[in-house]
């Protein structure tokens, strides 16, 4: 989950107030402010009924608790994620790259999501992107060049090789100050993130669109640097 950090002083702390630290803040789906905790003992369980019935309508047979073991609902959601990701995993696999397009065709068309709000699309993504132990991104990066070749329409498997160049340009440049990377890490990273971006601008251009391309793209332009008004531009064909 990629989010912006706001430092220094500025408008925010003044509009918000924050009495305490930490302090949260509830925010709905649609970006509003709903609510703010200060986290003293009795928010707690402020938070944990506000957010239970912000996801599920404040229906009875769902809650979310910090404190007590999980539901069978939400039990029952992880089972059906993990059993999400095997498919996956096993379709690419085997090669089944038809039927792996039709997977991700049907959760862009459907929206579909968990009962506690994410998308299936997301956790199709990540399982495209979870390398098995002992391989290594480049030959994930190979299986989706072949996913590509078989089917030149699959925006899936272009948004997935983009995805993971992506990644693989963060990985070279690691967590460090730039200062302390080195010329030939800062030589991978700035090498696999334009290839990225060819990737990712390449599907683009066809006829299907997913919003996971332009959530690849931000990774993108966060590496790059793009200014304002290319960021802008990406956010808004991101939105439309």
């Amino acid at each position: 989950l990629q989010y912006p950090v706001y430092k220094g002083q500025g408008y925010l702390p003044a509009e918000l107030y924050p009495n305490r630290i930490p302090h949260v803040y509830l925010i709905d789906r649609e970006g509003i402010l709903r609510r703010q905790y200060g986290m003293l003992p009795d928010d707690r369980g402020k938070l944990e009924s506000d957010l239970s019935a912000m996801l599920y309508d404040g229906s009875p047979e769902y809650t979310i608790s910090m404190t007590t073991p999980l539901s069978p609902e939400i039990i029952s959601e992880r089972d059906e994620e993990d059993s999400q990701v095997a498919m996956v995993k096993y379709l690419l696999a085997l090669g089944e790259f038809d039927q792996l397009d039709a997977m991700a065709d049907n959760l862009r068309t459907t929206k579909a999501r968990f009962k506690r709000g994410r998308w299936k699309l997301s956790t199709f993504y990540e399982a495209l992107l979870d390398l098995e132990k002992g391989d290594s991104w480049e030959q994930q990066l190979q299986l989706f060049e072949k996913w590509s070749s078989t089917r030149p329409v699959s925006i899936t498997a272009r948004v997935a090789a983009g995805s993971l160049l992506a990644n693989a340009a963060w990985l070279a440049r690691g967590e460090s100050y730039i200062k302390d990377v080195s010329e030939e890490n800062l030589k991978l990273f700035e090498e696999r993130l334009a290839s990225a971006r060819t990737v990712l601008e390449e599907a683009e251009k066809l006829p299907a669109k997913c919003p996971a391309l332009y959530s690849a793209l931000q990774t993108v332009a966060k590496g790059q640097g793009w200014d304002r008004e290319e960021y802008e531009n990406l956010f808004k064909k991101a939105v439309a």
